[in-house]
C-alpha cells in the first residue's frame, strides 16, 4: 500500500523533529513537510498533498483553530490531529476543534521530561490515531452485524444510562445529549476517554448546549434524575446505592482496563452491579474493545445495549466489539440515537416526555 502522507504544523523545532522521528520510523507512514506555522500550511497543501495533519493549537501568524477553518473551506478530504497541552485554555480549543470536524487529538507532555519520554508518550497516542484516522487499520473481522432479536428480550424500566465513548466521542456526544430533555427521567453518566482538564472542558460544553444539567463527576456526589455525569480524566467511577432513592459517584485510581482510565467496563459492571436490570447502555464511536466486558454483564442481568452505527462512527472499534459479539439491542445511526434513548426511558412510565 501506498504510504500515508503527513504535514506536520508546529512553532516548535523540537516538537516537530520528534514528530517527524515518530512518523518516519513508521513503515505505513512519511512525513511529506514540516512547517512552523498554520499560515504557512495553507499555501503548501496543493504542493505536499497531505493525507493527514498534526496540527498545533498555539502558534504565530495563524493558530491551530483558524487553520482548522481555513483548511476545511479548501479541502474536506484531509484528515486532521490536533496537537494540545494539557490545560483549560487547549482543551476548551480543542474540544471546538473536534466540533469543526477535526478527527482527534493528542496532548504533549507536560514540561520538565525528557525527550526520550517525550518521544514514547507522543508515539503511543499518535500513531494508532493516524492509523484510525486514515483508515490503515481497518476492523475487517466485523463482517455481520448482529442484533439481538427485540421480541426475545424482556426489557425492564430503564432508571439509568450509561454511556461509552472514545475517539470521536465529543462530537457524538454533542449529537445526542442537547437533544435530550432537560427533565428526563433518569441520570446519564458518560466515560469519554479524555485526560484530566479535558473532560471538565467536555463537561461544560456539552452544558452550554443542553437543558440536561452536564457535569463533571466528584467523588461523592449524588447523581440525580436530568443530570448528565461526566467521569474526570484520569479516575474510573463506580456507584454506590446508598439507598433505594439515593445513589453517589465514588472515583478511585484503580489501574487502568484496556489501557483506559475511566475505563467504560469500570462503570458498566458498576451499573450492572447496582442497577441491574433497569440500566440501558450506550456505547458509541472508539477505538479499542472497552465497554464489550461491562455491556455483556449488564445484558446477562437483564438490562438493555445499544450502539452506534458502523458508517456514523469515527471508529467502529468499541460498538463494533460488541456487534461482533452479538449481544446488542439495536444498531443505530448517530442522529437516531436520543430518540431511541427516549423510547426506552420512558417506555414504561406514565410522564410525558418533552
Amino acid at each position: 500500500m501506498n504510504k500515508v502522507k503527513v504535514m506536520i504544523v508546529d512553532d516548535s523545532s523540537i516538537v516537530r523533529k520528534i514528530l517527524g522521528d515518530i512518523i518516519t520510523a513508521d513503515p505505513n507512514l512519511e512525513v511529506v513537510d514540516k512547517v512552523s506555522n498554520g499560515k504557512i500550511a495553507l499555501t503548501k497543501l496543493t504542493i505536499s498533498k497531505p493525507d493527514i495533519i498534526t496540527l498545533d493549537i498555539e502558534m504565530p501568524e495563524l493558530n491551530g483553530l483558524e487553520t482548522l477553518k481555513a483548511l476545511k473551506q479548501i479541502d474536506q478530504k484531509t484528515k486532521v490531529i490536533m496537537c494540545s497541552s494539557l490545560t483549560k485554555a487547549s482543551a476548551k480549543t480543542t474540544l471546538e476543534a473536534l466540533s469543526l470536524g477535526a478527527n482527534d487529538f493528542i496532548t504533549k507532555p507536560e514540561g520538565g521530561v525528557s525527550p526520550a519520554v517525550i518521544f514514547e508518550t507522543l508515539k503511543k497516542e499518535l500513531i494508532p490515531k493516524i492509523y484510525s484516522a486514515c483508515e490503515i487499520v481497518r476492523n475487517t473481522s466485523f463482517k455481520t452485524q448482529h442484533v439481538l432479536n427485540p421480541a426475545s428480550v424482556q426489557n425492564y424500566r430503564v432508571d439509568l444510562v450509561v454511556i461509552g465513548v472514545s475517539t470521536g466521542g465529543p462530537s457524538a456526544l454533542e449529537h445526542v445529549i442537547p437533544k435530550l430533555p432537560g427533565n428526563l427521567a433518569v441520570p446519564v453518566i458518560v466515560v469519554q476517554h479524555m485526560p484530566p482538564v479535558f473532560t471538565k472542558s467536555l463537561a461544560e460544553r456539552l452544558n452550554s448546549l443542553s437543558a440536561l444539567k452536564v457535569m463533571e463527576a466528584f467523588d461523592g456526589q449524588e447523581i440525580f434524575a436530568g443530570g448528565v455525569f461526566i467521569a474526570p480524566g484520569g479516575k474510573h467511577i463506580v456507584l454506590d446505592r446508598l439507598n433505594l432513592a439515593t445513589t453517589v459517584i465514588r472515583t478511585n485510581e484503580d489501574p487502568p482496563e484496556n489501557s483506559c482510565r475511566p475505563a467504560v467496563d469500570v462503570l458498566f459492571r458498576s451499573a450492572a452491579t447496582t442497577f441491574g436490570k433497569n440500566t440501558l447502555a450506550l456505547v458509541m464511536t472508539g477505538m479499542g474493545y472497552d465497554g464489550t466486558k461491562g455491556g455483556k454483564q449488564i445484558v446477562d442481568i437483564g438490562g438493555q445495549l445499544i450502539i452506534q452505527d458502523k458508517e456514523t462512527s469515527v471508529v467502529w472499534g468499541m460498538p463494533g466489539a460488541i456487534a461482533e459479539a452479538g449481544f446488542a439491542q439495536a444498531i443505530l445511526p448517530l442522529d437516531n440515537i436520543a430518540q431511541d434513548i427516549l423510547t426506552r426511558v420512558y417506555k414504561f412510565r406514565s410522564l410525558r416526555r418533552v
